[in-house]
């Protein structure tokens, strides 16, 4: 456990960041402040006098005089103090204590008296202790510059560690790196990031979860495993497997009567279609010279016509196919010309009822179709499969009159590619 410095919460070991506070739990190159070692002053330099043949008595120190700030310090009892520290005494050395004459006679003791101090010993007695020297081969930090009204800039941050694991179900997602971080935490273990807006993993489906192995609890130390006898491994999986297929065998169960034309029109837009010409095509009846073989002659102002003039209502248009077919749509040129002017010029289909008979010889009839009153192709759709023969009839008119008859220019029949 990791306890953080600023807001005293307790973090997991190996989190970088406070889950509480988002501070930083560890900083690289954290180098401890030494402890600066007092350095005692230099006692001050003895100094011995030469001795001499004859000594000489020096002459006696005439006292200084007092000045304003040796009052001041007399008043106040500092005044031993200043003195003893600015006036060390030396001491008397026992080289020097008595001379002997040349000549044999006992010379008179030289007077113990203070010696001044010189400028020298009282800049190094006033002057701060020096660092302590540090060891050999020690790292010296060097505080870098830093111009005033300048943050002073802040430790190098360690690299993030790499992340070993996915989000778990429940986490809440790190915008920022990407790491996992439990509900509870309000700012990233890995890198520090705000997880105020951060998404949260959802549960797995339920079909993800059936195959799911659930991790399980490792034996502690001294306990020894149970035996299992006359129990097959992998019953969990072999039980899933049963109920997915029973929950797809019956979907395709209530399916089936469904698949059948969904699946054919999914193939006939996949596969596209093309043209097939039929082995006959006739009419119920034809005026001279508008046979029904014109409507495969590929040329649209040449056209059909019943023989009588009129709406033409029960006339039909019967094809014949060799082979059985799926049969995809048919193309019907309504009137005699695509040319507006002579289109006008005769009756033209509104309605025709759809038949179709099948290679077993059934017979399929379709809704009534309507065509509109415009030259060109129309489509009219069909998608059924095993057709061996087509049957139009006419149900309704445009334009029709007694002394006109009804006209159609082409068909066309299109089977699954």
């Amino acid at each position: 456990m990791n306890t953080c410095e600023q807001c005293g919460s307790a973090n997991e070991s190996g989190e970088s960041f406070c889950g509480v506070c988002g501070a930083f739990l560890e900083w690289e190159d954290k180098v401890p402040e030494a402890a600066a070692t007092p350095v005692e002053p230099a006692a001050p330099e003895e100094q011995v006098p030469e001795p001499t043949a004859e000594p000489e008595t020096p002459p006696a120190l005439e006292p200084s005089k007092a000045t304003l700030l040796d009052r001041v310090k007399a008043a106040t009892g500092r005044a031993d103090a200043a003195v003893a520290a600015a006036h060390p005494t030396i001491p008397r050395s026992p080289d020097v204590a008595d001379v002997a004459d040349v000549s044999g006679s006992q010379a008179a003791p030289l007077p113990t008296t203070a010696v001044l101090p010189t400028k020298a010993t009282i800049q190094a007695a006033a002057a701060p202790p020096a660092a302590a020297p540090s060891k050999p081969g020690a790292p010296v930090t060097k505080a870098a510059a830093v111009r005033p009204g300048v943050a002073a800039p802040k430790p190098r941050r360690r690299e993030l560690p790499p992340e070993d694991r996915d989000p778990l179900p429940g986490e809440t997602v790190c915008p920022a790196c990407g790491a996992g971080n439990v509900a509870t935490r309000r700012f990233c273990r890995r890198c520090g990031a705000d997880l105020v807006d951060a998404a949260v993993v959802s549960e797995l489906p339920w079909y993800r979860r059936l195959f799911q192995r659930s991790p399980k609890a490792g034996p502690l130390a001294g306990d020894r495993p149970k035996r299992r006898r006359g129990r097959r491994r992998g019953y969990r999986r072999l039980v899933s497997a049963i109920v997915v297929l029973g929950i797809i065998g019956a979907g395709v169960w209530f399916a089936l009567p469904h698949l059948g034309s969904v699946g054919n029109a999914v193939q006939d837009r996949i596969s596209g279609s093309q043209v097939v010409n039929p082995t006959s095509i006739t009419a119920s009846s034809a005026a001279k010279g508008h046979p029904a073989a014109a409507l495969r002659d590929g040329a649209t102002n040449s056209y059909w016509s019943p023989a009588a003039p009129g709406a033409a209502k029960g006339q039909f248009i019967r094809a014949r196919f060799a082979d059985p077919i799926r049969l995809v749509s048919i193309q019907v040129f309504n009137g005699s010309s695509e040319v507006p002017k002579n289109y006008l010029t005769t009756a033209r289909v509104a309605t025709l009822a759809v038949s179709l008979t099948l290679e077993d010889g059934t017979i399929t009839k379709l809704d009534p179709v309507t065509l509109t009153d415009a030259p060109g192709a129309q489509e009219i759709p069909i998608a059924v499969s095993d057709v061996t023969g087509v049957r139009l009839t006419v149900e309704a008119a445009y334009g029709a009159s007694p002394n006109r008859r009804l006209a159609v220019g082409e068909i066309a029949f299109f089977k699954r590619s």
